[in-house]
């Protein structure tokens, strides 16, 4: 009997020690389901432009772009794949169509084929100046780390990346003071980098319609790591804007 109530002692001991390790062991398996979005997005965006040196044709490119150019509302849209990693943390890769971008405003009339870089802009004096929106049509692919507060009714998260964008095509769009509608012409500028990296920085929040079925919404911030293209100056892209989606999980 005595023996029996030593064992019966032994084993509880046992199951209170490891009963914290087993819990914690079973905590480590839970992680955030993986996910399938759909995303489109808008934000405000410009170029941040800089000398490389003090040579005449720096000096003189910057003096072309610094004067007239100004920002442009921006598109993005397409999907994210979201991998848990743990109960917290989850990767985000993806594949989006982007415009980033700036305008010209209230400029004399000037040959879209012509390097940004070197062509003169003055401004017009009349009411047959023109406003011109370059877009710079690009492919991208995020690879982010995400931080999800869950099981909150608004599951808040902070998200932090670097983007690959590849370079497709630039679209230039030109009107006329006092007319509506643009014209459009497309052309390909070969001195701009093939591949461009842009890292970001974002904050948003999940809302749980089902179990399977969520909405977002996200504030992000994008800045251009790599220059853009192969001249005298120094240009980045730059953009602040809003996302939305909905969220599938798997």
């Amino acid at each position: 009997m005595v023996k029996n109530k030593s064992n019966l002692s032994i084993f509880l001991m046992l199951l209170f020690i490891g009963a914290p390790f087993t819990f914690l062991k079973a905590q480590s398996w839970y992680k955030i389901s993986n996910s399938i979005d759909l995303i489109v997005g808008g934000d405000i965006g410009t170029r941040i432009i800089d000398q490389k040196n003090n040579s005449q044709a720096a000096r003189q490119e910057y003096e072309n772009r610094s004067a007239l150019e100004t920002h442009k509302i921006n598109y993005r849209i397409g999907i994210n794949y979201m991998h848990g990693i743990s109960k917290t943390f989850s990767i985000k890769t993806g594949l989006r169509l982007s415009n980033p971008g700036f305008s010209v405003l209230g400029v004399e009339d000037i040959d879209p084929n012509q390097n940004i870089n070197t062509v003169e802009k003055q401004i017009s004096r009349n009411q047959e100046g023109s406003v011109f929106k370059y877009g710079y049509q690009l492919v991208e692919i995020p690879l982010g780390l995400r931080y999800t507060l869950v099981k909150n009714t608004c599951e808040p998260f902070f998200e932090l990346g670097i983007s690959t964008n590849v370079y497709w095509r630039t679209k230039i769009s030109r009107q006329k003071f006092n007319q509506r509608g643009y014209g459009h012409t497309t052309v390909q500028e070969k001195a701009i980098n093939r591949l461009n990296y842009i890292g970001f920085l974002s904050v948003g929040g999940n809302i749980n319609f089902t179990q399977k079925i969520s909405g977002f919404s996200q504030l992000i911030a994008r800045y251009q790591l790599n220059n853009f293209r192969e001249s005298a100056i120094v240009e980045r892209i730059v953009s602040l804007g809003l996302e939305f989606g909905i969220r599938r999980y798997l």
